[in-house]
């Protein structure tokens, strides 16, 4: 609720704490963030939950840019891609989405 206030909109905010925002809040918060989209949920196995420590993920982008320069891409964006495990996984997919 602190956003809400924080965001010094003049029309009042009612948000239902138990139930989450209204489908109309919804709508117009993607309309103002076109940017934003909603994706499936995954589930994380317990080892990539504890692996996952500020210290293995700081390790990650030191090597990942030290692969970067190496290999000259700073000026290549559209070499680097990005891969989606969605799909990989053998837990059951989740029904629930996530605004990303």
């Amino acid at each position: 609720m602190g956003i809400i206030k924080e965001s010094g909109r003049s029309q009042s905010t009612t948000v239902n704490m138990e139930k989450g925002p209204r489908d109309v809040w919804w709508a117009r918060f993607k309309a103002r963030h076109p940017e934003l989209s909603s994706r499936t949920a995954d589930s994380l196995d317990r080892a990539r939950v504890h692996g996952a420590t500020p210290e293995a993920i700081e390790g990650f982008f030191k090597l990942y840019e030290a692969l970067y320069v190496r290999h000259r891409l700073e000026d290549k964006p559209h070499l680097v891609n990005n891969c989606d495990e969605t799909g990989f996984g053998d837990k059951p997919r989740s029904r629930e989405k996530v605004l990303c």
